[in-house]
């Protein structure tokens, strides 16, 4: 029989953990765990530990090394397992953990029969009577007292002298599995964190008195820094399952947020695309009717009000260019980002007086419509707040491709160290981060000396 047993079967012998050393993320993820793992290991080490008398005084320190050296919480227990045989000489010793429906599975265990294992695994503390139930809820019974220790420990050193002193009321307390399997030392020992007992070491042998005081002792301050470590291990894989979760619904977010962006964009070309097909063309065909009508009127009071109409008509339909414009610029739809940044500057030029340079190298164009628009929207914003600035000079827009099929967008302008800063605008900021997240894009703000630069990466198309 070897040494300890992962319960990934009922199969009788230690489970082999092999590591996947061919895959390099697998290499960066233990390198990281090893790091978590020392700081941690170092954090308890220094603690103080109970102490008690034993004849292993480096027990304390192996817990910690098998700690510092398992992957998962199932291999830091085959490790416990596997001591703590070596250490009684104990043939048959598991480990139970409390699920959160209040059962009481073997996380690991050696030498017991499969058979036992079968019978002994599905206990539940809602359910069943016994001597582990009992000692994991903390309820021992009556007749469990002369065999209880002060650390609410169960060890009866003769199962068959414990069970000839009791009345037949109280055998219906005890399963006797372990009695029926011929074993005469029994003991249960808590696994506790934080005062909850999170579960049981139980060792069983054929001999009677297989332990002495002094190791069910020493069992009992291991068993609480057992609960301590795998409690650890719990948090872990609960951050980890966590993560999982956040990465799905960042996953699903990013897809609604494509979605949302692409359904966005082709309303905004619809509304541009009808204003200028049909609304503006209706305002063309009553300029012509007004013009027609005021040919055939004489000087009066009905011309002045041909002329009136004229006036606001024309207004009008300027307006709804310049809106058709705002939604979707026709330079943009039809000659690409890269030609819209002399647009922009040119918009700049006549709003704040502020002469831009254009830098564009080729490769830069995105190729989705979506992220054109959006990147048009906040370039024209991020355009807008520089120019505006007092004393902002030489201002630059540059558009050059960048990395895994990616696009970098820099707007920079010398700007007076005194002059407002990027959080003066808080609306605007938040409003320029959200429409880049829609399409997957990520900004940062840099400066040196008078120099302030946003640079802004984004894909050159939206996933599918």
């Amino acid at each position: 029989m070897e040494d300890g047993v992962s319960l990934t079967s009922p199969t009788v012998g230690r489970g082999i953990h092999q590591a996947d050393t061919g895959n390099p993320e697998n290499h960066n993820e233990q390198e990281l765990r090893a790091e978590y793992q020392a700081r941690l290991c170092s954090k308890l080490l220094s603690r103080k530990r109970p102490v008690a008398p034993t004849r292993r005084p480096g027990v304390y320190d192996d817990v910690f090394e098998s700690y510092a050296q398992a992957r998962n919480r199932r291999e830091f227990l085959d490790n416990i397992v596997t001591m703590l045989r070596h250490m009684t000489d104990c043939r048959c010793l598991g480990i139970r953990l409390v699920t959160p429906a209040g059962d009481i599975p073997y996380e690991c265990f050696t030498g017991f029969s499969e058979e036992f294992w079968r019978k002994e695994n599905c206990l539940n503390l809602g359910r069943d009577h016994c001597v582990c139930l009992r000692v994991i809820s903390g309820q021992p019974a009556a007749s469990d007292k002369k065999a209880m220790t002060p650390a609410g420990s169960f060890y009866c050193p003769n199962s068959t002298d414990f069970i000839s002193g009791l009345t037949p009321q109280d055998l219906n307390s005890y399963r006797g599995v372990c009695v029926e399997s011929g074993f005469l030392s029994i003991a249960v020992i808590p696994i506790q964190h934080q005062g909850r007992t999170v579960g049981a070491i139980h060792l069983a042998d054929e001999t009677p008195s297989i332990l002495s005081a002094d190791q069910l002792t020493t069992i009992e301050s291991l068993a609480a820094i057992i609960g301590e470590l795998v409690s650890r291990f719990n948090e872990f894989k609960e951050l980890e399952a966590s993560n999982q979760r956040l990465e799905q619904r960042i996953s699903e977010l990013a897809h609604v947020g494509n979605e949302f962006s692409r359904g966005y964009q082709r309303e905004r070309t619809r509304l541009a695309q009808r204003m200028n097909e049909h609304v503006q063309q209706l305002m063309v065909c009553a300029l012509f009717a007004i013009d027609a009508a005021a040919r055939t009127i004489p000087q009066g009071k009905g011309s002045d009000l041909l002329a009136e109409a004229d006036r606001v008509l024309r207004e009008a339909l300027a307006e709804s260019r310049g809106l058709t414009s705002d939604l979707c610029p026709p330079v943009l739809y039809e000659f690409g980002l890269a030609e819209t940044l002399h647009w922009l500057a040119g918009e700049a030029q006549r709003e704040h007086g502020k002469t831009v340079e254009i830098v564009v190298e080729e490769g830069g164009e995105p190729q989705d419509l979506p992220v054109r628009l959006m990147l048009f929207d906040v370039l024209r914003q991020v355009l807008h707040s520089t120019a505006s600035k007092e004393g902002a000079d030489k201002i630059r827009l540059k558009l050059e491709p960048a990395p895994d099929e990616h696009i970098r967008l820099e707007v920079s302008a010398e700007v007076p160290q005194d002059s407002e800063g990027e959080n003066s605008d808080v609306g605007r900021r938040l409003n320029i981060d959200a429409c880049l997240t829609l399409i997957g894009a990520t900004t940062k703000l840099t400066r040196r000396k008078n120099r302030t630069a946003r640079v802004i990466f984004a894909p050159k198309k939206l996933d599918k």
